[in-house]
């Protein structure tokens, strides 16, 4: 076959080529999917942030701040509340019966007890214990303690409070109280050694004699104090002329002191202070306290038997203890206890 006849001027065209072989291998098409996927989660991530932070930086453009310190003052905001409800819910807690029921718990079951039976009963304890004690530090602190200026204010401030105070009455009383209990059964037991009859609910002689004294020194301090304001109000004037009649005034003022104090109380309660105090008694025939009559003749009595003494004599004869102003008088003395 005739090859075809060439154009003048024409450049000859090669036919194409066939590509030469790639020395790699193609890309798979997971790898571009792949690729594509994170490209769209960074896109939708970031078109996210910008939705999520939109009403931080509205928030910011109406207060004048930046959206860090907004998030900051509500942060604030919120620890705020917090702790403001943590506090009305833990005031509920303490205020309801949960609380009262742990605690009768605790008691019930001893539990402080045991605790503190164990921790005192370890032996580390006792060893930490004797080291602290024989530690010189403990004593140089001692020392300095003692000589400081506060130990010195801060016992005042105990020694005046009105807790202290009140302890250190009832701690009086009591020492009182126990005293004269020792005293009062020591003269009953010589009311019952010396005084006949096998009724003891009478007082004798010792217990007797005591409350006496004791009445006998408070209507002398009565009549001091009152003679002493008398003095003072007659010393304006000169004093009080002649002696004699000084005299005779002290006198009658002593014997309507006494009559008053003595009679008062046996008339109304029975018994006076120094009666009062060795737990005794005056009654009548009915066994309530003598009336105004029984207690003046008993007084005028009393007076009787201190002054020839032999008055007191049938109370250590006389079953039921009495005198010679309580046989007058219709009275005796008996014990309350």
């Amino acid at each position: 076959m005739n090859d075809p006849p060439a154009i003048e001027g024409a450049t000859e065209v090669t036919p194409p080529s066939e590509p030469a072989p790639s020395s790699r291998r193609p890309r798979p098409a997971a790898a571009d999917a792949a690729v594509g996927l994170v490209a769209v989660t960074i896109l939708v991530g970031r078109t996210a942030g910008h939705v999520a932070l939109l009403p931080l930086r509205m928030l910011g453009n109406r207060t004048g701040r930046r959206p860090g310190e907004s998030l900051a003052s509500v942060g604030r905001a919120a620890e705020e509340r917090g702790r403001e409800e943590a506090a009305a819910v833990i005031d509920r807690a303490l205020a309801g019966p949960l609380t009262d029921s742990f605690a009768r718990s605790l008691a019930e079951h001893r539990v402080a007890e045991r605790v503190a039976s164990q921790v005192l009963a370890s032996p580390d304890f006792q060893d930490a214990v004797r080291s602290a004690l024989a530690s010189p530090d403990l004593e140089r602190i001692a020392v300095e303690a003692a000589g400081s200026g506060l130990t010195a204010e801060v016992t005042e401030r105990v020694l005046a409070s009105p807790e202290v105070q009140a302890a250190l009455v009832r701690q009086t009383e009591e020492l009182a109280e126990g005293i004269l209990d020792r005293v009062v059964i020591r003269l009953r037991a010589l009311d019952d050694r010396f005084t006949r009859g096998p009724d003891e609910s009478y007082g004798g002689v010792a217990t007797r004699g005591a409350a006496l004294l004791v009445d006998l020194a408070l209507a002398n301090l009565i009549v001091l104090f009152g003679g002493l304001l008398v003095w003072l109000l007659f010393s304006l004037v000169g004093g009080l002329r002649p002696m004699w009649l000084a005299d005779l005034l002290a006198a009658l003022a002593w014997a309507v002191v006494a009559a008053g104090y003595f009679v008062g109380f046996w008339a109304l309660i029975g018994e006076t202070p120094g009666l009062a105090l060795m737990e005794l008694r005056v009654v009548g025939p009915d066994g309530g306290a003598p009336g105004l009559g029984r207690s003046f003749v008993r007084f005028v009595g009393l007076l009787v038997s201190v002054l020839i003494l032999v008055g007191f004599v049938p109370m250590l004869l006389d079953g039921r203890r009495r005198a010679l102003h309580d046989f007058l008088a219709g009275t005796t003395v008996r014990r309350r206890r």
